[in-house]
């Protein structure tokens, strides 16, 4: 059999070039989430490959040896501190005899744990403030004339001392009471060192120091000597214990700072923070893995770079109009941070590393410097994982479903806006009236930056009531209207605003589907490259084992058939027409147009009561008249009957009417046959 192939319509090219339009679209958008799916994988590895789970337990082991365990937080005053230092700088960062009394053989430099390497010795800096730093009230100058406030970064102490404390001179600089190196101040570039920020100030990184090195029975010495020296008086501000391990075991490092404040107005406030590290990635195994990410990472960087630069050459201002070019380039630029402070801390690693050899581990060697640019590094990491998540939500949108929050928050960001200003200035009001109440009987609201976060804990239910209500009866009087005004009534409206445009967005979604069948796509080119179905192409449907092959291809003989069909229906649709036509013509030949043709009654009432026709002396019309004369015709003999379809008679009786309107009859019946036979065919 011959097949013909029908031409395309005007309507049906346009559909067909939407949905090519289409499938270009979904085809971009698939490779587009590919690609980036692969560029979160890569930067899950990187990440995650700079953080170890042996990190809680690595911190909580050396804080309960330190702090816990000798009860370093309870420490109030000079001598608890004192009592601390003899029992926990000896015993807990050096390693002491075994259990069976013999000297540790083969752990020489380690803690006193045995399980981790200490990376040089730990030293302990001494902030002090200088004399006289401010003014002693008039009325009270008889008593003492001696003033020093809190720390300062500006009147940090950095004079040189003899022992306990006493001015040097001239004369004094070179007696043995004043070469002391605890009494001289080191600056922060000579010890390399970073300034701090504890819990009540914050310090520069340099100081008067201490070196925890030695025999542990000269290192008891020295802290008795300087215990019975004063070397903490009412001068100090902050005594901070550095020092750096390493864990072979679980290939981490850990940089511990813990002080301890004196508060101007008496007592001691402790600080501790330990952060463990990683910052050797062994090439081998997983580590090379990390290694390949990595050099790939820098790749997709620079893809980004050019991309996101060729769109802003190409569009121009309109451009920066879109929320996601500026996430684009957040991604850009932080990942070019995150590998500056990378490179930065492996330079800083090499350089430790290095020191750490020539003095077989026993050289001064600080770690807070890149234990700081490992935090930032971390920091960035964060950043870029939060952000390229978010830009997935983008590759997303068309899917409805994903795409439904940021609906929902541009639908009601106008009036979400609008109350937040108003939500924000109330928080703020109780913010400001509890810290003023309670700045000096709560740790929680001694700050108004701790007292705001203390108020967002009240608002989330996380807050023992209990506390407040011991401190001060006003402040629970207070407690319950901040209570009613924020968890009640504020949240609730602002949860309202957000499910009143959430509602909206849902019903104007409903129904509606999604832009681009990207998934469907994505399964189908899944499919195709396992071979189970051939690849996807918006024209397949249409190829000979297409679904809608049929509707462009047909058979020869079938399509000639249906023109005869055709052919026939416009023939039985023409045929009444045709018979219409004919009866006028009868009408006004034969009957001078008196007949009512309309329908078969009055057509057969109007022949009845019409005289008979007579050819003797009735004249012949006009119109036969000029044919005859304009045909030349013969005379015709007028008295020869009438000759016409359906009717040859010169006196038509009645019984010839009722049968001329029998075969009327029987023609409207062929007709209304035909006519069925066509709808059935239709």
């Amino acid at each position: 059999k011959t097949k013909l192939y029908r031409p395309y319509g005007d309507e049906y090219l346009e559909a067909l070039k939407k949905a090519r339009v289409k499938q270009i679209r979904s085809q971009a958008v698939a490779n587009e989430l590919f690609t980036y799916v692969i560029f979160l994988v890569m930067l899950f590895i990187i990440s995650y490959a700079n953080r170890d789970a042996d990190s809680f337990t690595l911190k909580k082991h050396i804080h309960g040896n330190i702090v816990t365990k000798n009860r370093f937080d309870k420490v109030n005053n000079t001598d608890d501190w004192w009592r601390w230092a003899h029992n926990t700088l000896v015993s807990e960062l050096k390693a002491g005899p075994l259990y069976n009394g013999q000297p540790p053989y083969g752990f020489r430099g380690y803690v006193g744990d045995l399980t981790q390497r200490m990376m040089g010795f730990a030293t302990l800096r001494q902030i002090r403030i200088k004399r006289n730093t401010c003014r002693v009230a008039p009325e009270v100058q008889n008593l003492t004339r001696e003033c020093a406030q809190q720390t300062s970064l500006l009147y940090e102490d950095s004079t040189d001392y003899c022992n306990a404390w006493e001015e040097e001179t001239d004369i004094t600089r070179d007696l043995p009471s004043c070469l002391l190196e605890e009494f001289k101040y080191s600056s922060a570039e000579s010890l390399d060192g970073l300034p701090i920020t504890a819990d009540l100030d914050s310090y520069l990184g340099g100081g008067y120091v201490f070196n925890v090195k030695g025999a542990n029975k000269d290192i008891r010495s020295k802290l008795k000597k300087l215990q019975q020296q004063h070397w903490i008086n009412n001068q100090t501000r902050a005594v901070i214990l550095e020092f750096a391990t390493y864990n072979v075991n679980i290939n981490l490092f850990a940089v511990a700072t813990i002080a301890a404040e004196w508060i101007p107005g008496g007592g001691i406030r402790t600080y501790t923070r330990i952060d463990p590290i990683r910052l050797i990635t062994p090439l081998s195994g997983y580590g090379v893995i990390v290694y390949i990410c990595k050099f790939f990472f820098v790749f997709f960087i620079l893809y980004f770079i050019v991309r996101e630069t060729g769109n802003v050459f190409l569009k121009k201002c309109e451009y920066w109009n879109s929320y996601w070019a500026y996430v684009e380039w957040f991604i850009i630029l932080t990942a070019i941070s995150a590998m500056g402070f990378y490179y930065y801390k492996r330079v800083l690693t090499i350089d430790m590393l290095d020191t750490f050899s020539k003095t077989y581990g026993n050289g001064y060697m600080k770690l807070q410097h890149v234990a700081l640019i490992d935090e930032f590094y971390g920091y960035h990491l964060g950043f870029l994982i939060f952000a390229a998540n978010i830009k997935l939500l983008k590759i997303l949108e068309f899917n409805n479903k994903m795409s439904l929050l940021i609906y929902t928050l541009s639908r009601c960001w106008g009036d979400l806006s609008g109350f937040l200003g108003i939500f924000f200035l109330a928080f703020a009001s109780f913010v400001q009236m509890f810290y003023l109440i309670l700045y000096s009987d709560m740790n929680d609201f001694k700050t108004p930056l701790r007292a705001f976060e203390t108020c967002f804990s009240m608002m989330l239910n996380k807050f023992k009531f209990g506390t407040i209500k011991e401190t001060s009866a006003i402040a629970a009087v207070s407690f319950f209207f901040f209570a009613v005004s924020v968890n009640w009534i504020l949240i609730n409206v602002l949860l309202t605003i957000i499910i009143e445009g959430y509602e909206r967005v849902k019903q104007e979604l409903e129904g509606k589907g999604n832009d681009l069948e990207v998934i469907q796509y994505i399964k189908d080119a899944a499919r195709s490259m396992v071979g189970i179905q051939p690849r996807p192409h918006f024209l397949q449907e249409f190829a000979p084992e297409g679904s809608r092959h049929d509707e462009l291809v047909v058979n020869k003989e079938e399509e000639e058939g249906k023109r005869d069909n055709e052919g026939d229906d416009s023939v039985v649709k023409e045929f009444p027409e045709k018979v219409d036509e004919f009866l006028e013509y009868v009408n006004k030949i034969y009957f001078d147009g008196e007949l009512d043709i309309k329908t078969k009654g009055d057509l057969k009432d109007g022949m009845t009561k019409r005289k008979p026709i007579s050819t003797d002396d009735q004249p012949m019309p006009k119109e036969r008249e000029k044919k005859k004369e304009d045909s030349h015709a013969p005379e015709v003999n007028s008295d020869r009957p009438i000759k016409s379809a359906n009717l040859s008679m010169a006196n038509p009786e009645e019984d010839d009417l009722d049968d001329m309107f029998e075969d009327l009859d029987a023609v409207d019946k062929e007709i209304s046959e035909m006519e069925d036979d066509s709808d059935l065919i239709d």
